[in-house]
């Protein structure tokens, strides 16, 4: 059993139409938009979702920072009670039992004197949490909406299977049929 090979060159490319054809096919103009149109329609809900669950993250980061703060002050302020800080007792003795040492008068309060309760630096300031960012593109809000997504993700389609559509050859660029 002998194998034979046609060696003879292939036959080379005579017109410049067919080299302009094999290197240009329109149907990529339907194919890129219909995929980047449906990558988006995938991608940008769950990048939503993706950013709301940072935005808790945060929020959750704040809360807890605060209260870490608060638990801080506390602290500091159980330590000083129970070390018998003279400046904490008499400020307590004044503010909540409404006693003073003998040597010392009450003071007329005013715009001008701070309170004498100790609670208020106890608490810190309140947090305000950070606000959910959402995306104004139109783009975000054609995916977004459930009326117009299904249309959305049906054009994508609809574009992607227009552009896998084979190339039709026009009568002209055929080669003769001989019969």
């Amino acid at each position: 059993m002998a194998f034979t090979f046609d060696l003879t060159p292939p036959p080379p490319v005579s017109t410049l139409k067919t080299i302009h054809r094999a290197l240009f096919d329109p149907g990529w103009l339907f194919l890129l938009p219909g995929v980047t149109l449906l990558s988006a329609a995938v991608l940008i809900p769950q990048h939503d979702r993706l950013a709301e669950v940072r935005w808790q993250a945060e929020r959750m980061q704040v809360v807890a920072e605060h209260a870490r703060e608060r638990q801080t002050r506390y602290e500091t302020f159980s330590r000083a009670l129970e070390a018998r800080d003279p400046a904490l007792l008499r400020s307590l003795a004044a503010s909540q039992l409404n006693l003073l040492p003998e040597d010392r008068a009450p003071l007329i309060p005013g715009d001008s004197l701070p309170p004498a309760s100790v609670f208020p630096a106890l608490e810190p300031p309140p947090v305000t949490p950070p606000e959910l960012r959402k995306s104004t593109s139109r783009l975000h809000a054609l995916i977004v909406d459930p009326g117009t997504r299904t249309w959305v993700l049906a054009g994508a389609i609809l574009a992607i299977m227009i552009g896998l559509l084979p190339r039709t050859e026009r009568a002209a660029d055929l080669p003769p049929v001989a019969t």
